[in-house]
């Protein structure tokens, strides 16, 4: 006799209680309910301009987004900076001499005075628009919750959820997993890891996905289509087990 195995979470019973906690804040804290808020794409309908990879399209970005996300009443002063990426080129490939567990820093948040911000983009990001708005989203999400007094103490994990429930969770879970790309130059060729950004994991954005389609009542949206192949099978399990447990 066979039994049929019960679907399991990809997340750990503390995770899913953070989140869900997470989720019912956001809605009581924003007064906004999330069963109506617009999941923004990577598509030209969110830019409405020709993206080239350039200091004022990405200034561009972060008026977009401030827009997205309500910041009224404020100024953001944007500045790009370096992150030194010290690399070994070996007859097999390129390195990161990082040691393990170092990251790279994306974006940075400051408040100068009330009402003035500032924001930080690292130069690399204008060549990745997808981890651009990411980044951009994370920081301006600072705003809504340290700058708008939402939050006394900063929190890092809670600023990528902040992000993602104002609409750019598809941004947010596609860049925080890390991808290998192969290069190859006039003397050297190999392979190169890049890794994600933020602070959660991409199984975690993909229960928060799935446990937001359940409160939307939706079982397959068409934006669904726009995240990772890996992070789109990991929301389809967590998705069974939601099902399995009445959610």
């Amino acid at each position: 006799m066979f039994w049929k195995r019960k679907p399991k979470s990809p997340i750990t019973t503390e995770d899913e209680t953070w989140i869900v906690e997470c989720y019912h804040w956001f809605e009581e804290t924003f007064e906004r309910d999330l069963s109506t808020q617009e999941i923004f794409l990577p598509t030209k309908s969110f830019l409405d301009f020709d993206y080239m990879g350039s200091e004022d399209d990405a200034i561009e970005i972060v008026n977009i987004i401030a827009e997205k996300l309500e910041i009224k009443d404020s100024s953001i002063e944007v500045y790009f900076f370096d992150e030194f990426q010290p690399i070994e080129f070996t007859d097999e490939g390129i390195y990161s001499n990082y040691e393990e567990g170092t990251q790279l820093t994306d974006g940075l948040y400051s408040k100068l005075v009330d009402g003035i911000y500032q924001i930080g983009i690292e130069s690399s990001l204008l060549k990745d628009p997808v981890k651009l708005i990411a980044t951009t989203a994370h920081e301006l999400s600072h705003i809504k919750l340290i700058g708008e007094e939402r939050l006394e103490e900063n929190d890092e994990p809670l600023t990528d959820l902040t992000a993602s429930l104002f609409g750019f969770v598809i941004f947010m879970a596609n860049s925080s997993i890390g991808k290998m790309t192969t290069w190859s130059g006039n003397t050297h060729m190999g392979w190169q890891i890049g890794g994600g950004s933020g602070y959660l994991h991409y199984k975690l954005y993909a229960f928060l996905i799935a446990f937001w389609m359940t409160r939307r009542n939706e079982k397959n949206p068409d934006w669904l289509n726009y995240l990772d192949k890996e992070i789109l099978n990991t929301v389809r399990k967590s998705a069974k087990y939601l099902a399995s447990k009445g959610n």
